[in-house]
């Protein structure tokens, strides 16, 4: 099985959603069953994507999306080359690491979303007037298109249920984050000398 996951972000450096992607990519790449994962990045994240995080898996490979690191030409790509990309990697399943605008009607396999939040719902102030409608609609229409949500939480899923209780009870599930240590490399210290407040 072919795993296409999208990190085509915003994020000049490393982020929560890279993170995330980069953690889905792992995992998937683990499992027997999955015989290739597809990242794709931006051309301003592959630096970090390469030089941040471990991608030594051979199943592992990454995508760089040469487009310009505006909301405009990022929400064209997933409208448009993410189904050509798709059909070109042999994709069996799209997981977007966070909600975009896709369009379903021209992508024939399965699509899973991470929802992390409902950020434009949540906190409006921080997108401000008119981009917080756009984000609502953007986030609604994926929702809607998609397969299957992965909430990360239970809160999330509450919140979603919240908001859109049709959308959650018919296709939303909770999937924890995972996360990757490598004990060889990582040291835990424990502190003595005042207690934790």
């Amino acid at each position: 099985m072919n795993i296409l996951i999208t990190a085509l972000s915003s994020s000049t450096g490393p982020s929560g959603i890279c993170r995330h992607a980069y953690s889905l990519a792992c995992c998937a790449a683990s499992r027997k069953e999955i015989s290739q994962v597809t990242l794709v990045v931006g051309k301003w994240q592959e630096s970090y994507f390469r030089h941040s995080f471990r991608m030594g898996d051979g199943k592992l490979s990454i995508v760089v999306a040469n487009i310009h690191n505006d909301a405009f030409a990022r929400n064209l790509w997933y409208l448009w080359e993410l189904p050509k990309l798709a059909n070109a990697v042999a994709a069996d399943i799209i997981h977007l690491s966070f909600p975009v605008p896709i369009r379903r009607a021209i992508i024939n396999r399965p699509v899973v979303v991470s929802l992390h939040d409902l950020y434009p719902y949540d906190e409006p102030d921080n997108f401000g007037f008119p981009k917080v409608y756009f984000n609502r609609a953007f986030l609604q229409q994926c929702l809607r298109e998609v397969d299957l949500i992965t909430c990360v939480s239970e809160t999330t899923l509450s919140r979603l249920d919240t908001r859109f209780p049709m959308v959650a009870r018919k296709k939303a599930v909770v999937v924890y984050n995972c996360v990757n240590i490598n004990s060889s490399r990582h040291r835990y210290y424990v502190i003595t000398e005042r207690p934790f407040s």
